[in-house]
């Protein structure tokens, strides 16, 4: 049958999409299927129970990644039982809705759907977290800082409910297609841990000779021209001497490398000791820490400052590309990247501009600074801090690995295509995670429109039975729900 428009005294049912309703199903409003339970407790009741909180669902998934207990609250929670379907009313596009298999209680955002002689809670899960569902929700939700689905509005929702033979088969048949779906998207979600894992073992080989061991073997008579840091340091009277806080790293060079300090291959450091500027909407681009990465300066959230601020701000050195930036204080701390061509910028706070001398490579610079063993120091360094820095002199003293110049292109060469091998890698696994959850959402759909397992009616017909329709099934429970009319007597007995 064809699904047409239809009204409730109580308003407009919200029709998700029209289609071809299966014989035997019927399209009923969401609170006459499934209610919300009213069951609270008081904490001084539940220290002991098991909590919930939206933190403790997984967005999206269902699954439930923690707990707490009783003892961890101090105000009136929901009930929940075993089977139950918990729908995370809070902030609704996260798509917050699991079945727990344990008694408990939960946080008053979540709706409890107690067991229902009507409706598989693993079908409503599978309703609630279908995108149609999911859209509706966000659309209708209220509030600005904590937005919440009522399910006042949740019941204007239309569900199509199966009889309940074909409800059973319906979620063993989506259940073991998604069982695959989710081993995939399980072995997906490893591999970004894996590349960060993989650039970072580039960059720790990279600095330590390892990943050029091959070339200096081809190019045995290269060696570093000292002469071009002599303006900036006594290098090649010094080989590989611990320099500085940054001693114990960078020990084990080859043979051809030196170990110097970072001020020796800077031509010029500027410490940014500004205070926050006075943002404006339009004007001179001033960058923030928030805009680093190892590597990337990421503009894609840029803030402006006026041309007066501007110009106070480079006072002292104007930024230009190839200049290597480094977050030394705050919760972005020891991250190096590059200002790149053609950006014109001025530095916001907590951060130091550094201009290596002329033929020492900025990218291998700041390949060093963001290297496992450079990063390692800094912890060593700022460890325990309730307030984590770094001093602007124990940055200069870093000890900075020095390959030749022409060794040095090779390295940034060998470690870009690398990377570029990792961010391919990356790209695939996000396209392939977006398929997953399409996968997923198409799954739900067919499963909602009846073409996942031969319905209950087709059955019935080939093995010659009858069945119960759920239309059938919807007003035999309202019936039986319906309380009972009270029968008064008068003293004779004669009923009235």
């Amino acid at each position: 049958m064809t699904v047409i428009a239809k009204s409730k005294a109580e308003g407009p049912v919200i029709r998700l999409e029209k289609y071809e309703l299966p014989e035997g199903w019927i399209l009923a409003p969401l609170c006459d299927v499934a209610k919300p339970s009213k069951e609270k407790i008081q904490p001084s009741e539940c220290r002991s129970s098991p909590y919930l909180s939206l933190e403790h669902i997984e967005a999206n998934t269902g699954r439930i990644i923690g707990r707490g207990t009783g003892a961890d609250i101090t105000s009136t929670k929901a009930v929940f039982h075993a089977g139950d379907v918990l729908y995370g009313k809070l902030r609704p596009y996260l798509n917050k809705v699991c079945i727990p298999d344990f008694d408990g209680i939960c946080s008053t955002d979540i709706l409890v759907f107690p067991k229902s002689k009507i409706l598989q809670s693993q079908l409503l899960k599978m309703f609630l977290s279908g995108n149609k569902v999911v859209r509706f929700a966000n659309h209708h939700m209220q509030g600005v800082q904590l937005p919440r689905i009522s399910f006042e509005k949740l019941s204007e929702l239309d569900f199509p409910l199966p009889p309940p033979a074909e409800q059973q088969r319906i979620v063993a048949r989506v259940e073991l297609l998604l069982a695959g779906v989710n081993a995939a998207r399980d072995r997906l979600a490893k591999v970004p841990a894996i590349l960060k894992r993989f650039r970072q073992s580039v960059l720790a080989a990279a600095c330590s000779g390892r990943l050029t061991a091959d070339w200096r073997q081809q190019n045995p008579d290269v060696e570093t021209d000292y002469r071009l840091y002599a303006k900036n340091s006594n290098v090649g009277q010094q080989k590989k001497e611990p320099v500085g806080p940054a001693k114990g790293t960078f020990e084990e060079l080859p043979d051809k490398w030196h170990r110097v300090s970072l001020a020796s291959i800077c031509a010029d450091i500027v410490d940014c000791s500004h205070s926050t500027p006075k943002w404006t909407e339009h004007g001179r681009l001033c960058i923030r820490t928030t805009n680093f990465l190892p590597g990337l300066l990421n503009l894609t959230n840029k803030q402006y400052v006026s041309e007066e601020t501007y110009k106070k701000r480079i006072e002292r050195l104007a930024p230009r590309a190839g200049d290597v930036l480094y977050s030394r204080e705050g919760g972005i701390l020891g991250v190096a990247c590059i200002i790149p061509k053609h950006v014109e910028l001025c530095l916001g706070q907590r951060m130091m501009l550094m201009r290596p001398v002329t033929n020492f490579s900025s990218e291998f610079f700041m390949h060093v600074l963001n290297c496992p063993e450079t990063i390692a120091a800094v912890r060593e360094m700022t460890g325990g801090s309730a307030s984590p820095h770094l001093n602007v002199g124990d940055v200069k003293q870093f000890a900075i690995p020095l390959p030749s110049v022409v060794e040095q292109q090779e390295i940034v060469h060998r470690v870009e295509l690398l990377f570029n091998l990792a961010d391919k890698i990356e790209k695939r696994v996000k396209a392939a995670m977006a398929r997953t959850e399409k996968l997923t959402q198409t799954i739900l759909t067919k499963a909602f429109r009846g073409e996942l397992v031969p319905t209950e009616a087709e059955l019935a017909r080939r093995e010659g039975r009858q069945y119960e329709s759920a239309g059938v099934l919807l007003e035999r429970i309202k019936a039986q729900c319906k309380p009972k009319q009270k029968t008064y007597y008068l003293e004779s007995k004669t009923k009235v």
